[in-house]
Formats: structure tokens, C-alpha cells, sequence
């Protein structure tokens, strides 16, 4: 509770209604209620341990949904003999990853993606010898094989729904474009810039795809892309190049985290998007590469799991956005 010596010096200008964009710290009595009120807000968002996924995991592409229901698909987990590349699939309902039914086929890099835990595609990867082609969707019992990608490929940014999909760019690097419409994948229009390691946001008419790398360098690109239904547009790159990187969010409002970028294998940098400026925020908890996301859900809220330095590739947070309130002070 406020008392009157906390806030003892203190300006407070009468008003007759509470103002509609308050300032941080501003505070104001409302001659019409007779209260005093104040404004408060935290700029910075922030980030809280959820629990670990059964399977530590890393390269998760396939991984999609929202905050309160995701899935992550597949990926490499140092716990299977080599080549390490997994068919596990665990489903989190907002308090709790749960192992469900596997893959049909073993798979990293997949280009997957999902509206929420019951709901969701795999596309390509790089399989027990070599790229797929291979696609797979989910209705939250089973798995099933679905027509193959045009082009097989790994590495790719991926987003949509199980009717409505991109997979965009990959291994090569590739700068062809494949959708999906619920049963057979055509060419669209090629990326400006071929890249594998990226990351897709957003829907089939609307995208976003940011980073990744190509070659010569193969050093994490700080490129971002706008696709408008027909044509990828280029458009305000990232402030610090990165590939591998979590993106979650839609082409006109997105976060970008972590990845493998300059100086070092993995990285704790986040950028924000707001539809044309990228704005450093906050870190994540600690240096990732290869992490999962609920990719389709909104950028302020969302949860990441996963991703290298292998003693940590089980681990998951949930981030949350920052928050404002409007206090009432009592006065006796």
C-alpha cells in the first residue's frame, strides 16, 4: 500500500476524467470519482522457466502453434545413436510438454509448422540419409503422409497452416518458394535472396521471412522479406544478422530470437518488428541456436524450447510481453 510519505512532493494534477495515454510514473486525482490514480509500465518483457521437454532436442524448425498449445516436431537429439536425428513429437497445453504419437519419418531441419498442438505439418528436412521431400500432417491422433514437396529440401522457413502453407528457401541455398493448398504443393514466386536457416512468419498470403545464411559466406544474414500473396518484396533488414534463428508472430508484428550469429555458435540477441523497423528488446535467457517456437501464435506471447548448447536442449521458457497498469492510491 502507498502511504501519503511515498508519494509526499509528488505533482498531482486534477483532472475530470483519467487521461488516455498516461506516462510512466504520471499520476492524477480525478475530480469526478475523487481518486488518486497513477500510471504504471514495464517497457521490457520478460521471460519464466516452464517445464523441460522430454526429449532434449535441437534444429527444431518443425515447431509451431501459440503459447498455450505448441508442438515441437522432430529434430536432432544426442540421445539416439547417430546420426541423432529423431522422430519424437511432444505437444505442450500450457502447463506441460507430453510425448505423443512419433514421426513417421526421423527428421531434422523440417520446415514444419502449426496453428496448435492438434494441428500440424512437417515439411522436408534432412532425413536418416539424405534432403526430403517427405510431408507429414497432424489432426492430433495420427500421422499421415501427404503428397511430396516439388523440391526436396532442408533448412527452409516454413509457416501457414496444414491446408494453407509455405516452405520457403533451404539448403543449396534455395530461393524457390513451394506452397501447399491441402493436397499438392506448387512454385511460387522465388525469394530475392537464396538462403537456408531462415524463418517464416505469418500466413500463405501475408509471410515475413528473415536471416539465415548463403554461401559465399556462409556468416548469418540479416535480410527480411515480405511476401504479399504474389511476390517477395525485400524490406528492412535485421540489426544483427543470424541464421537458425526462433521467430514467432505475422508479416506486420514479430519477434526474432537467438540463432547462430556473429563472433560465436549461438547467440542470446531478440529483435522486434513492428511492420517496418526491427527494435533490439530483450535477450533470452541464455545463448541458443536451433530452438523451437509456437511460431504462429502473437510475438508477445509466446514459448521457445530446445535448441544447442546440447546441456541445455531441454529446457523451455515462456515469454511474455511488457505490461502497464493503472493503480488506484488509497487515502485514509
Amino acid at each position: 500500500m502507498t502511504t501519503y510519505k511515498d508519494i509526499r512532493g509528488t505533482h498531482i494534477k486534477t483532472v475530470t476524467t483519467d487521461p488516455p495515454e498516461p506516462q510512466n510514473g504520471q499520476m492524477w486525482y480525478n475530480s469526478t470519482t475523487q481518486v488518486i490514480k497513477g500510471f504504471t509500465s514495464n517497457p521490457v518483457g520478460s521471460y519464466s522457466a516452464a517445464p523441460n521437454l522430454n526429449h532434449g532436442r535441437s534444429i527444431l524448425n518443425g515447431s509451431g502453434g501459440i503459447q498455450t498449445s505448441a508442438i515441437m516436431m522432430g529434430g536432432y537429439a544426442p540421445e539416439l545413436p547417430s546420426p541423432e536425428r529423431s522422430d519424437f513429437v511432444e505437444e505442450w497445453n500450457g502447463s506441460s510438454w507430453t510425448e505423443t504419437t512419433d514421426l513417421n519419418t526421423r527428421r531434422t531441419n523440417p520446415s514444419g509448422t502449426a496453428s496448435n498442438s492438434e494441428s500440424a505439418i512437417a515439411i522436408g528436412g534432412f532425413g536418416p540419409s539424405s534432403v526430403l521431400g517427405n510431408v507429414e500432417t497432424w489432426t492430433g491422433s495420427s500421422w499421415t503422409e501427404v503428397a511430396d514437396l516439388n523440391t526436396a529440401t532442408d533448412n527452409a522457413g516454413g509457416c501457414g497452416t496444414i491446408t494453407n502453407a509455405l516452405a520457403s528457401g533451404g539448403r543449396g541455398p534455395l530461393a524457390n518458394n513451394q506452397y501447399w493448398n491441402g493436397s499438392a504443393w506448387t512454385e511460387l514466386a522465388d525469394l530475392n535472396n537464396g538462403k537456408s536457416s531462415s524463418t517464416n512468419m505469418g500466413a500463405y498470403t501475408a509471410a515475413l521471412n528473415t536471416v539465415g545464411r548463403n554461401s559465399p559466406p556462409q556468416a548469418g544474414r540479416a535480410y527480411a522479406e515480405l511476401w504479399n500473396g504474389s511476390a517477395w518484396t525485400e524490406t528492412t533488414d535485421l540489426n544483427t544478422g543470424r541464421s537458425q534463428g526462433g521467430g514467432v508472430g505475422t508479416s506486420t508484428q514479430a519477434i526474432v530470437i537467438s540463432g547462430e550469429g556473429p563472433g560465436g555458435p549461438e547467440f542470446a540477441n531478440a529483435e522486434k518488428w513492428n511492420g517496418s523497423t526491427w527494435t533490439e528488446t530483450t535477450d533470452i535467457v541464455r545463448a541458443k541456436n536451433g530452438l523451437g517456437t509456437s511460431r504462429s501464435g502473437p510475438s508477445g506471447a509466446f514459448i521457445w524450447a530446445g535448441g544447442f548448447p546440447q546441456p541445455t536442449a531441454n529446457e523451455s521458457y515462456l515469454y511474455n510481453e511488457p505490461t502497464t497498469a493503472t493503480v488506484t492510491f488509497t487515502t485514509s
